[in-house]
């Protein structure tokens, strides 16, 4: 007997309800440990994301009402300095015109930076008039102020600053040295001068500059590695032993026979460019000033190839000469002159023919000069000095014997070694070099390093002239361009085409 559909087995529908149940409490289970988890660790973080997030929102639209005040103000600012060109690309600021034009740099916006500071010394002017006179209560700094400079410091070292403050009051700017800054700022504590401005800073050691620094708020570092160097006599090897007591300065890095105060202060500067050269090491420049106003050609792109990789700006309208002031003495050249030494580096000849030269011009004008004479020797100094002492000087009325006025101060003032030279400048300078073939030591010394070269060059503003051993110098580096650079010509051809007449320096006198 067949069995009815209803007769079949039907299937467990109460035992996959129960499963369904068990798997939605576990679903609900998980979904609340979930919910727990969320409420205990990332609600919070949540929460913190969003008031981040509101207060970026806030900043945001802070520094935008910011934004556009400065873009208005820009605006003004351009409409009444005429809208200065500003660089559009970083690239830009490489270029001739920005390096030589400045940013924002005009001419309205000088003549108010002027007259802000001539107002402001009107306002010190004024101020001092009213406490400096009778009863106004700044007498007794004035007096403290002279005791102060006499050295005659106060007795308790904590009035030193408000007297230096008094004095900073009628004169802004106090000059001095290294050597005597420890003695005159005794007293004044760190950070207790606003602004030390240290020039030259290519000379100084770094240690000479500590007390400056740590009295200073704020430092401006001026100077120029390629040019002079610091004169340190102490041994080498003393320094590398007292450098290696501390591993500060083990590695040397600080050492005054290595580097200078400018160095350092390059090398702490984050803006820059670095010079190559095939002589020497690349070398850092911490913001460098590049434009070039005082030589014409050929010492400023002498200067600019051998110790600045062609990195300086032509700042001046020509680079040729339009014109001469007395004496004249045509175009730069290397007047050869070569001979044998007497002592360690002064060459006779080349000193004869200064002294031929300077008797010449002096018969024929009546003045000395106003030129440099430098060689990077002392005794080619002395040589030079001391026969321009004992020559034989003749006045444009033939009169012979007596020396040209102030000829001592002149030859002090006119002639020294390269060193002492930094930082002043001359419309006419001649180099006289000095040794000779059995001497390469001391022109290869000279030759080391484009410094000394450098330095001689950028003294001379229209003309500068090399008295040396051509065949000698033009070997070594740095005055190997300057020997291709520059025309070549003898002592007496150079003497003749200035029609400057040479006469006996001993003449034989006869009854």
């Amino acid at each position: 007997m067949e069995e009815s559909a209803r007769d079949q087995p039907r299937p467990a529908a109460p035992a996959r309800r129960r499963r369904n149940a068990r798997k939605q409490l576990e679903l609900r289970k998980a979904l609340a440990e979930c919910e727990d988890q969320l409420a205990k660790t990332d609600k919070p973080a949540l929460e913190r994301a969003l008031r981040v997030h509101d207060q970026a929102e806030r900043a945001l639209r802070s520094r935008r009402k910011n934004w556009f005040a400065k873009t208005e103000e820009l605006e003004r600012l351009g409409e009444i300095l005429d809208h200065p060109a500003a660089p559009e690309r970083l690239a830009d600021l490489d270029s001739d015109q920005v390096q030589i034009d400045g940013l924002w740099h005009q001419d309205e916006l000088a003549a108010l930076r002027s007259a802000l500071f001539e107002a402001a010394l009107t306002l010190h002017e004024a101020w001092l008039a009213e406490v400096g006179r009778k009863g106004g209560g700044f007498g007794g700094n004035i007096v403290a102020i002279s005791k102060l400079l006499s050295n005659n410091n106060p007795v308790d070292d904590k009035h030193t600053a408000s007297i230096w403050q008094s004095l900073f009051m009628v004169v802004p700017i106090v000059s001095t040295t290294f050597a005597s800054f420890a003695r005159q700022f005794r007293g004044l504590e760190t950070g207790s001068i606003g602004w030390v401005f240290i020039d030259e800073a290519g000379q100084a050691v770094p240690q000479a500059a500590v007390g400056a620094l740590l009295r200073g708020r704020r430092v401006m570092v001026i100077g120029d590695p390629q040019q002079i160097e610091p004169v340190f006599t102490l041994p080498s090897a003393l320094i590398g032993a007292a450098s290696a007591l501390s591993p500060h300065t083990a590695q040397g890095q600080y050492s005054p026979n290595r580097v200078s105060v400018q160095m350092l202060a390059d090398a702490a500067n984050r803006y820059g460019t670095t010079l190559q050269d095939e002589e020497a090491d690349a070398l850092w420049i911490g913001s460098p000033l590049r434009v070039h106003r005082r030589c014409i050609d050929p010492m400023f792109s002498l200067a600019n190839q051998i110790a600045y990789q062609n990195k300086m700006i032509f700042g001046l309208a020509e680079r040729r000469p339009a014109g001469d002031a007395p004496p004249f003495y045509g175009d730069s050249a290397w007047i050869d002159v070569k001979s044998k030494v007497s002592g360690k580096q002064a060459v006779a000849e080349q000193t004869d023919f200064i002294v031929d030269l300077l008797a010449a011009t002096y018969r024929r004008s009546g003045i000395l000069p106003n030129l440099y004479i430098i060689s990077p020797f002392k005794e080619v100094k002395n040589s030079l000095r001391r026969a321009l002492t004992h020559a034989r000087w003749t006045d444009q009325d033939g009169y012979t014997g007596a020396s040209p006025p102030k000829l001592q101060k002149w030859l002090q003032e006119r002639i020294g070694t390269v060193h002492t030279f930094q930082g002043k400048e001359e419309d006419i300078v001649f180099m006289v070099l000095g040794t000779d073939a059995d001497h390469r030591g001391a022109a290869g010394w000279a030759a080391s390093k484009p410094n000394l070269l450098n330095v001689a060059l950028t003294r001379a503003k229209r003309r500068f002239y090399i008295v040396g051993d051509r065949a000698l110098w033009q070997t070594l580096p740095y005055f190997r361009e300057a020997a291709n650079a520059l025309e070549t010509v003898q002592a007496t051809e150079f003497l003749a085409r200035n029609a400057l007449e040479v006469r006996d320096r001993n003449p034989v006198l006869w009854d």
